[in-house]
């Protein structure tokens, strides 16, 4: 198996509570076995994990052996550029030390190099996070992806308070203003970088963006808390939430890009933030508000004479089901009415996660099965194997 040889053995430290990162996900077998060994036999593409360092108190995690990490490639043209609007949320307060802050900066510049910026595609705006929310730069003002790249290492930290949930509401503003060159009809995506601490509410503010359409990835560098990051995050957390160390962060580069370009193209029907109880649609704008409406229909897989029906405008792309029954298949069908042209219906199934009868207790139990914690207090020698 190519590139086994190139990690090192899993490692496990005593964990408290539950501030340690989300884990991989592999197949639904128990990872309790805390070897290597027991590792590979349950993920057999290594080369695909998301590679984890080693915190104290973080829990079992993974770590490539030095300048074994997989090499970027640069990323060209796509055959398909998608189009979206990504606001970049970062943390300038004086919480934030100025080696941090430079780090995060850094960070941030070798990730728009692997994105598509420019006219037709993406474009981006940077937000700091400090006493009052300030636009580095709003959307309109960059065409390409080296021009973002200059203003981000131009960017100069700003100190002050950590008010996050102020800069939140601004960034809604930015994002669906045209004047800030936001763009109406587009996917959009805002990340956050922070070191997990906040001096206002951050829930509600970031609750409004994802009722929105917004799709949210967060990147803490290690002090935040599990539970509430993984609430502010879009579902699944795993995908849109990492715990990664200041000096690390590069190592999360490629497959963030990634995840944001494939939140950025919806070229068909397609579900997000999937839950127990529901999940968001969304789907490229195929009317106008003045050639139709669509109809979207919802029916549980095994009884199709029960769909749910729902009459939206014909500039939406956008639609969140909730109250459904947990680890269900639902099919979803989008019926485009048209009055210009004949538009083809779009299919979809999605399945909703299993149900827990308390979401803390959920939580844990996911944490406990893939990440070979240790009961808090508890100590681990390396590469020791787990009951």
């Amino acid at each position: 198996m190519a590139g086994v040889q190139s990690w090192d053995p899993l490692r496990v430290w005593a964990s408290r509570g539950l501030r340690t990162p989300l884990p991989p996900r592999c197949h639904s077998q128990d990872l309790r076995g805390g070897t290597e060994q027991a590792f590979r036999a349950y993920c057999p593409a290594q080369e695909k994990l998301r590679p984890w360092r080693f915190r104290p108190r973080c829990g079992a995690v993974w770590r490539p052996l030095p300048g074994a990490e997989p090499s970027p490639s640069p990323p060209g043209p796509p055959a398909s550029a998608p189009q979206g609007d990504l606001l970049f949320l970062l943390d300038s307060s004086a919480s934030v030390s100025h080696y941090e802050f430079s780090r995060v900066r850094e960070f941030l510049g070798q990730l728009v190099a692997q994105l598509p910026l420019g006219p037709g595609a993406l474009s981006a705006s940077l937000v700091h996070v400090s006493s009052r929310p300030h636009a580095e730069f709003p959307f309109s003002q960059h065409s390409s992806g080296a021009a973002v790249q200059d203003a981000i290492r131009a960017a100069a930290q700003l100190m002050g308070d950590t008010n996050t949930g102020l800069a939140l509401a601004y960034a809604k503003e930015q994002l669906f203003a045209e004047a800030a060159g936001a763009r109406p009809g587009v996917p959009k995506v805002l990340l956050w970088v922070t070191d997990g601490g906040s001096s206002d509410p951050v829930g509600p503010p970031m609750q409004e963006l994802k009722d929105l359409g917004v799709t949210v990835f967060i990147v803490s560098t290690g002090r935040g808390n599990l539970l509430e990051l993984s609430a502010a995050a879009s579902a699944p957390a795993e995908k849109h939430l990492h715990f990664v160390d200041v000096d690390d962060l590069h190592i999360i580069t490629q497959e963030l890009s990634a995840s944001i370009v494939d939140a950025m193209r919806p070229q068909q029907l397609r579900a997000s933030e999937v839950t127990s109880s529901g999940f968001r649609l969304a789907w490229p704008p195929l009317l106008t508000a003045d050639s139709g409406y669509y109809v979207l229909e919802l029916a549980p897989s095994s009884e199709p004479g029960t769909a749910r029906r729902q009459q939206l405008p014909g500039n939406a792309t956008g639609w969140a089901w909730a109250g459904l029954d947990p680890d269900t298949d639902y099919d979803v069908a989008l019926v485009p009415e048209s009055n210009v042209r004949l538009v083809k219906p779009q299919h979809l199934r999605v399945r909703t996660l299993p149900g827990s009868p308390n979401p803390s207790l959920g939580l844990a139990r996911e944490c406990r099965r893939f990440l070979c914690i240790l009961p808090c207090g508890q100590q681990a020698a390396e590469g020791q194997r787990l009951p």
